[in-house]
């Protein structure tokens, strides 16, 4: 996999074109519905305060993946809190462990120079059941999870970030549910992997009856503090390094 920064504001017109219409191409391919229109406002859209944007392509150049990592500011009792988020979108060719991980470091190294600075919360509405076992697994905190319940601040927060955006949310128990409008494509494998799964993230994301297959999703929090962002990173290593052996090993049997 090829791994690369844009510098999308320092690119000439010509090449941030090519850029949205190759990131769209493969919006399409994720999605079952998307605009051009409805993409570029999602990831393009020159209100929000953009970090960096990354690229992953294959070894034939392809784009597999693509991300935008920004930041913004809300007000709350009185003190400035730094919210954290990234749009993704992966070819689901390649969803699975390993392109979680590599997204992952992509929105560390977009977003970790400022919340090393400042702290702060990465929030992100998660429409597909095995990311959210990804992030909940990986991360040494991260809420809601089926041992880690949302604190009062944090619904607070939440609901104020859902305010200032003009976000729909549906409150479920102790967990917010997300609609975006746009569900991801599926396939029957796919699908039998989620539904037969033991994992207890994933059985947790299915016992909150999320309507996934229409684009519900939910809310995640990862808060940016210095000791969980080192736990994570040295959990996702560990998970990349385990990944690279059983490949190597599968490759030998293979041959």
């Amino acid at each position: 996999m090829r791994f690369r920064k844009i510098h999308y504001q320092k690119i000439s017109k010509e090449e941030q074109s090519k850029w949205r219409n190759e990131s769209y191409k493969l919006a399409k391919k994720a999605v079952l519905d998307v605009t051009k229109e409805q993409f570029e406002s999602f990831f393009f859209n020159p209100k929000i305060q953009t970090i960096a944007y990354f690229a992953m392509e294959d070894k034939k150049k392809n784009l597999v993946s693509f991300f935008c990592g920004y930041y913004q500011i809300i007000q709350l009792n009185n003190k400035p809190i730094y919210i954290y988020n990234s749009r993704v979108v992966v070819d689901p060719d390649y969803q699975g462990k390993s392109i979680f991980i590599n997204t992952f470091f992509a929105q560390f190294r977009a977003c970790g120079g400022v919340a090393f600075r400042k702290g702060g919360y990465f929030i992100s509405n998660i429409i597909n059941p095995i990311s959210y076992h990804s992030v909940a697994s990986i991360s040494a905190k991260a809420y809601p999870k089926y041992d880690a319940p949302f604190t009062k601040d944090m619904k607070k927060m939440i609901t104020k970030m859902a305010e200032i955006n003009n976000t729909k949310l549906i409150k479920s128990n102790n967990i917010f549910k997300t609609v975006s409008g746009v569900p991801a494509k599926y396939s029957e494998k796919q699908l039998d992997r989620i539904y037969s799964s033991e994992k207890p993230h994933i059985k947790y994301f299915l016992k909150q009856d999320i309507d996934f297959l229409n684009g519900e999703g939910i809310l995640v929090i990862v808060p940016y503090t210095i000791v969980n962002i080192v736990n994570t990173i040295f959990n996702a290593l560990k998970r990349k390094i385990k990944s690279f052996f059983i490949f190597k090993k599968n490759s030998n049997n293979v041959c």
